[in-house]
């Protein structure tokens, strides 16, 4: 069985400058063919002009979109040593194929224009403009990422992968985010702390190290005689989080940096509880047979850390902190 949903595919030129995209009817993301490496075809603008002489005619929708266009977090620029240590099949097509599930706001989503969006979104683009390269999207559900990789479907997949040693049996993984366990709760449920759950209902994403942590929690809390905590399975993230803010639930688990950002746009109807336990570091999948491709990726996204691409995305996403000083490669 093919694990790739080929009617999720979309397009994403990144040698491109950032305009507003358009969708063809073949499925695929287009945008006016206007190169960043041609300085002679980005509009321009006099220095000296007063901001509010531009700004003026322009609208509050326009005026952000000019603004996120005049300082986009992707931007870096093309390294030619590492565009030649390209696979020839791949430098040859010019575009990354890489699978992503865009459930997980905001490491990878689908925003309100339907174009995916993310910290793992801006970061390929990052990366495939180091390379000299455009992205071919491919929306892939979660499980069948790094079996699609293993199988050759995809050249990348990435989409808030945990490095551990089951994923590294079967892929290479070179890590770029860290994070770890901490939970979600509204700011009106007091007493309610990973320490003090008994009773409570969490909500939480199926299949992932936090049902396995809830269920030893909930264990825990028979073996002394307490009731058992009540665990609601949501298959995506956008499920599990809309059970704390209705009420269906008391709090949930998730990873740091999206508890983090979740609580700073929830208006202050949530909170963090407690402190971040169980660090775990995302990772790029690639092919085991493409060592020397992966080493490529690797080099492309120090080279982002060197250049400040990579702290503008965390920045422009608000989770600086989780941020790591050197990517490595496993196995």
């Amino acid at each position: 069985m093919n694990p790739l949903r080929g009617n999720g595919s979309v397009r994403d030129d990144s040698s491109i400058w950032l305009w507003p995209k358009r969708r063809t009817s073949d499925g695929l993301e287009s945008m006016p063919s206007v190169n960043v490496r041609k300085p002679s075809a980005r509009p321009t603008r006099d220095p000296r002009a007063p901001i509010t002489r531009i700004l003026a005619p322009i609208g509050l929708i326009a005026a952000l979109a000019l603004a996120y266009w005049i300082h986009d977090p992707t931007a870096t620029s093309l390294d030619p040593r590492l565009a030649k240590a390209v696979p020839a099949s791949i430098r040859a097509d010019g575009v990354l194929t890489i699978g992503t599930d865009p459930t997980y706001e905001p490491s990878q989503f689908t925003d309100d224009d339907g174009n995916l969006a993310g910290i793992d979104i801006d970061l390929s683009r990052a990366i495939a403009r180091k390379l000299g390269l455009g992205l071919r999207w491919r929306q892939v559900t979660y499980d069948n990422l790094v079996p699609a990789v293993r199988a050759g479907g995809l050249q990348l997949a990435i989409s808030a992968i945990p490095v551990t040693d089951h994923h590294t049996a079967q892929v290479t993984m070179i890590s770029y985010l860290t994070t770890g366990s901490q939970w979600l709760g509204r700011t009106t449920e007091r007493g309610i702390s990973p320490d003090n759950a008994c009773g409570s209902a969490v909500a939480v994403v199926a299949a992932t190290v936090h049902t396995d942590d809830l269920a030893a929690r909930s264990a825990a809390c028979l073996a002394a005689r307490r009731p058992a905590i009540t665990i609601h399975r949501y298959p995506t993230q956008q499920e599990a989080t809309t059970a704390v803010q209705t009420g269906a639930t008391q709090a949930m688990v998730t990873e740091s940096h999206l508890s983090a950002y979740t609580a700073r746009h929830s208006h202050g109807a949530l909170r963090r509880l407690g402190d971040t336990y169980d660090p775990v570091t995302f990772g790029i999948a690639v092919n085991s047979g493409q060592r020397a491709f992966a080493e490529t990726i690797a080099q492309a996204l120090r080279a982002l850390i060197d250049d400040g691409t990579y702290a503008d995305i965390l920045d422009h996403w608000a989770i600086p902190s989780a941020a790591l000083k050197h990517p490595t490669i496993r196995p």
